[in-house]
C-alpha cells in the first residue's frame, strides 16, 4: 500500500495506524497538472462559486484550530455538482442555514 504522508500527525510506524491500513510506504505523487495557486482572498463567493465545476477535485484548506481533530492539513474533494444557493433555510449536519447560504 502507498499513501502520501502530508501531516506529521500520522505516524507510518504506529502501530495502530499499520493495523489499520498495512504497512505503508511514503511516496510522492507528481501533480497531474500544474497548479495554478490558490484563488484571490478578495474574491467575492458568486464569483468564486462560478469556478466550481462538477467533477473537479479541489483542495480545501482545514482551519489551524480544527488540524488535530481533522488529522490534516487539508482535504481533496471532488465536486459532485456545481455550487448553489439555498432556496430557503435549511439544517444542515446540525447547523442553521439561512436562505441564500452558498454550498
Amino acid at each position: 500500500m502507498h499513501i502520501l504522508q502530508h501531516t506529521s500527525l500520522i505516524s507510518r510506524h504506529d502501530r495502530q495506524f499499520n493495523a489499520l491500513v498495512g504497512n505503508a510506504t511514503r511516496v510522492e505523487c507528481p501533480a497531474l497538472k500544474t497548479a495554478t495557486g490558490a484563488l484571490p482572498a478578495v474574491m467575492e463567493i458568486p464569483n468564486f462559486a462560478a469556478t466550481l465545476k462538477a467533477g473537479e477535485f479541489r483542495a480545501v484548506d482545514v482551519a489551524r484550530d480544527q488540524v488535530e481533530i481533522e488529522v490534516a492539513l487539508f482535504w481533496l474533494c471532488r465536486l459532485m455538482e456545481p455550487a448553489f444557493q439555498t432556496s430557503s433555510p435549511i439544517v444542515f449536519a446540525g447547523e442553521s442555514l439561512e436562505e441564500g447560504y452558498w454550498l
